[in-house]
């Protein structure tokens, strides 16, 4: 196996080989999840500095391309931004559901059925 260029590959590789104790894991979970909701934030940015040489400002990466950067900089595995991947999916999908309003409810678009009427 190739020796990991960097801590954060290397921390890739031994989650992957799951060679990492339960108390590295412990630690380093929380800490990767951190990193990971703060890259899924709206408007999320990731500074890559200067790009090419002679560049006299920063260069900065958003959406998917900073997502993918700041994953890659903490060392996060593969699998877990998978899988938090797939529950913040879930989440949205029951928040959009429990936002709309029930179709079994007998009430009109923009009408009430009264409950709320103040005489």
């Amino acid at each position: 196996m190739p020796r990991p260029r960097d801590l954060a590959a290397e921390r890739i590789t031994l989650f992957e080989m799951a060679e990492l104790t339960e108390t590295e894991l412990a630690e380093l979970i929380p800490e990767w999840r951190e990193c990971y909701e703060k890259a899924s934030k709206p408007g999320f940015s990731y500074c890559i500095g200067h790009a090419k040489p002679g560049d006299t400002h920063a260069t900065w990466l958003s959406g998917p391309a900073a997502r993918r950067a700041q994953y890659r900089r903490v060392g996060i595995p593969p699998a877990l931004i998978k899988k938090w991947d797939a529950e913040r999916k879930r989440r949205a999908k029951t928040i959009r559901r429990l936002a709309e309003p029930a179709a079994d409810s007998g009430v009109a678009g923009g009408e009430t059925d009264g409950a709320d009427r103040v005489d």
